[in-house]
């Protein structure tokens, strides 16, 4: 690897000009998040660019857990590939490789598709900033089928994502256009921080699980183990609370303390669906945002395709999943047309800005 330059607001890991993996040549740094670095590089030898994702929360990892760390790294960076080769609705994966800072920090880093778009967090915040209304449920539908078909993907292997969030879902292309589609972003980062947060707690002998979740997202599970183990059914939960964010404009969950967002998240009365945040749907939707939030996990829907399909169902879309080969089968843009959902209509604003998705803007926690 190329001698780094010095560290600076615009390139904090001093990588500008450097070539890391003997292939890839940092070209700008993009953003900085609450456990990443994101940088673009160029492939030295394809000629197209790439996003390099380092993960700062493992640079002060001591060194004689650091193998440990990497050996999870590099699993969950293989199961990412895997998962990005059966459907181009998550974000695909290329190599992993780990980098030595100037003052021995250490650096694990992903290699990951460069997407042009912008991360839907950032697209509620400029309706919010416009002052334009909500999106609506026919809306997020004809939008939302490659997230329904991505995390079915996963659910039926048994994976899931545990960090479901705006800043993870990230809309590519035109969003005026038919071609946009969201891809989600962050596989196995979530499993990878909650093995890191484990290891520290054995090595401070404090006997106690952590788990690195987005509270403004989190189901009630995440928050305590009294309420069972996290799974498939987190992200139904997870992703159910995004789309009343989308329907409202409001934060799914509100506050900054953790003890009240996870009462919050329990708490049946407070936790939001549609209609308890004043959107009119009927009776049908509002039933199975009811099953999706459920409180208990075991009285939710257990994998994302059952959930879509009912909710499709109740709001006039046509949708199935295929039980013979187990693969979620979604609406084309024809289908929702006929079932009189805007294809077009998600998402207003003009304009691209590459990969600030994959900085995670919402902040994260640590929760017992």
């Amino acid at each position: 690897m190329t001698e780094p330059l010095p560290a600076s607001v615009d390139d904090p890991l001093g990588l500008l000009g450097s070539t890391i993996g003997e292939k890839y040549v940092i070209e700008r740094f993009v953003a900085e998040g609450g456990f990443s670095l994101l940088y673009r590089a160029q492939h030295t030898i394809w000629k197209q660019p790439v996003a390099v994702k380092f993960l700062k929360a493992m640079a002060s990892a001591p060194p004689d857990q650091r193998q440990g760390l990497l050996d999870s790294f590099v699993q969950e960076g293989q199961l990412l590939r895997q998962l990005s080769s059966r459907t181009a609705s998550i974000l695909q994966a290329h190599d992993v490789g780990t980098w030595m800072g100037p003052a021995g920090e250490w650096y694990p880093y992903l290699i990951l598709e460069w997407l042009d778009g912008k991360p839907l967090d950032q697209v509620l915040d400029e309706r919010r900033d416009a002052g334009d209304p909500p999106l609506t449920l026919p809306q997020i539908l004809a939008h939302f089928e490659s997230v329904a078909r991505a995390l079915e993907v996963v659910h039926r292997r048994g994976v899931a994502h545990r960090d479901i969030k705006p800043a993870n879902l990230f809309v590519v292309g035109d969003m005026h256009g038919e071609d946009a589609f969201v891809k989600v972003l962050d596989f196995g980062i979530a499993k990878v921080l909650g093995d890191m947060a484990e290891r520290s707690a054995a090595t401070a002998r404090t006997g106690s699980a952590i788990s690195s979740f987005t509270p403004w997202y989190g189901a009630p599970e995440q928050f305590s183990k009294h309420h069972g183990a996290t799974g498939p059914w987190t992200d139904v939960f997870a992703l159910a609370l995004v789309m009343v964010e989308m329907l409202t404009l409001r934060p799914p969950l509100e506050g900054d303390e953790l003890v009240p967002l996870a009462l919050q998240s329990a708490d049946p009365v407070v936790r939001p669906t549609p209609r308890q945040r004043g959107v009119a749907v009927s009776d049908e939707v509002e039933a199975v945002f009811a099953r999706a939030l459920a409180v208990n996990p075991s009285a939710r829907y257990s994998t994302l395709g059952p959930f879509w399909n009912d909710l499709c169902q109740a709001a006039g879309a046509e949708q199935y999943v295929d039980q013979a080969t187990q693969s979620l089968e979604v609406p084309r843009l024809s289908l929702l047309r006929s079932a009189g959902l805007d294809p077009s209509a998600l998402l207003g604003g003009a304009g691209t800005v590459p990969v600030s998705a994959l900085a995670e803007q919402g902040r994260r926690v640590e929760a017992g």
